[in-house]
């Protein structure tokens, strides 16, 4: 099936994803760290990236993670890459970040392919990952 790389820096969390995503007989590659998973996709080529926006580096929370992975990778890809943008920071202004639009547009601005909002369920894990696979995005169906 698919070669899926994840950034995730709450370990917990990834080992879910790639045991969901094993499930399916997807190949997963797991980085808690930017630097990791860019320097990863300089050497592999991968069919889907799934991105948490906050990651956690030297103790605080910052935006500029996954946002600077997307569009990294987006410069360094030789091919279309979906990418999947995960975040609790996208189910509303009451939730922990109150600048959730400011981020949401942020993520698409750099090259998201599609926001996935924490709190998701299996259900919806998967349906954006065999649409993104087989369409690139899901308004392309």
């Amino acid at each position: 099936m698919a070669h899926i790389l994840v950034l995730e820096d709450d370990a917990i969390l990834a080992g879910q994803l790639q045991e969901l995503l094993e499930t399916e007989d997807h190949t997963v590659v797991l980085f808690p760290t930017v630097a990791e998973a860019l320097d990863y996709v300089k050497q592999n080529e991968v069919d889907l990236i799934i991105t948490d926006i906050f990651i956690k580096e030297k103790g605080k929370h910052n935006a500029v993670g996954g946002v600077t992975l997307i569009s990294t990778i987006k410069q360094l890809m030789k091919k279309e890459v979906p990418i999947i943008a995960i975040s609790g920071a996208f189910t509303g202004p009451d939730h922990e970040h109150s600048n959730s639009g400011l981020i949401r547009e942020t993520a698409r601005t750099v090259g998201a392919t599609v926001l996935l909002a924490k709190p998701f369920t299996p259900a919806e894990l998967f349906y954006l990952v065999t649409v993104c696979l087989e369409h690139g995005t899901p308004e392309k169906r």
